[in-house]
C-alpha cells in the first residue's frame, strides 16, 4: 500500500542512504543526484534517458551508477636480517551513487507517483548491491594484508600485489556477473516503462 509519507520523501529527494560501517575501513560516500522531469509516464522516460549517467567503465549509459575506489596502504616494519612485515594497514573506499531525483512540475498523480516509488526503490537496491561488492572486497583486502607473514624486505611490495589482485579482479568480475544476473537492475525493478 503506498504511503504519502513516502510520497513527500521522494517529492523532497531521492532516499537517504546511511554510510556504511566496515571494522578497518575509512568510508567516504556521496550520494548524487541528475533531476529528472515528467509529468507522466512517458515525459518522464524521456527525460531519464536524456539526463542519465555514462558509466565510464562500461561506456553505456545507466539510470544509476555506483563508483567505488578502494585503495590501501601500509608501512613495512624490518624484523632484521633483510625482513619485514606489514604494519599500519589503512584500507579506504571512496563511494559515489549516482541516482535519479524526480522533479514534477506538479503534484502527480497516486499511481505515476507509486510506480516512481517502485522504480527508486528497485534501483537504489541495485545500486546498493553494488556497494556491498565493494565493502566486501575492501573488508578482504584489509584481512589479506594484515594476515601477510614475515617475508623479504625487497619482496613486500610484489607480496602485497599478489595478495590483493585476485580481490579486484574478483570485485570486478562480481560486479558484472551481478549486472548480468539481474539485467543491470531490470529484475529487481530497476527499469521504467511509459505506461
Amino acid at each position: 500500500m503506498f504511503k504519502a509519507v513516502s510520497l513527500a520523501l521522494l517529492l523532497a529527494g531521492a532516499p537517504v542512504i546511511d554510510t556504511p560501517v566496515v571494522d578497518g575501513v575509512e568510508i567516504t560516500q556521496a550520494l548524487e543526484h541528475y533531476p529528472v522531469t515528467g509529468n507522466n509516464a512517458r515525459q518522464i522516460l524521456d527525460a531519464l534517458f536524456a539526463s542519465a549517467p555514462v558509466a565510464s567503465s562500461e561506456g553505456r549509459q545507466s539510470l544509476g551508477h555506483t563508483y567505488t575506489d578502494l585503495a590501501w596502504r601500509y608501512e613495512m616494519a624490518s624484523v632484521g636480517e633483510g625482513r619485514c612485515r606489514i604494519e599500519d594497514v589503512s584500507v579506504s573506499l571512496d563511494i559515489r551513487i549516482r541516482l535519479p531525483e524526480w522533479q514534477p512540475a506538479r503534484k502527480p498523480g497516486k499511481r505515476l507517483a507509486e510506480q516512481w516509488q517502485a522504480f527508486i526503490e528497485g534501483l537504489t537496491g541495485h545500486e546498493l548491491q553494488h556497494r556491498a561488492l565493494a565493502l566486501d572486497a575492501a573488508s578482504a583486502v584489509r584481512s589479506v594484508l594484515l594476515d601477510l607473514p614475515e617475508m623479504p624486505c625487497k619482496d613486500a611490495r610484489s607480496a602485497t600485489d599478489r595478495a590483493t589482485r585476485p580481490i579486484m579482479q574478483r570485485l570486478a568480475a562480481d560486479n558484472r556477473a551481478y549486472d548480468a544476473r539481474t539485467q543491470h537492475g531490470r529484475t529487481e525493478g530497476a527499469y521504467w516503462l511509459a505506461r
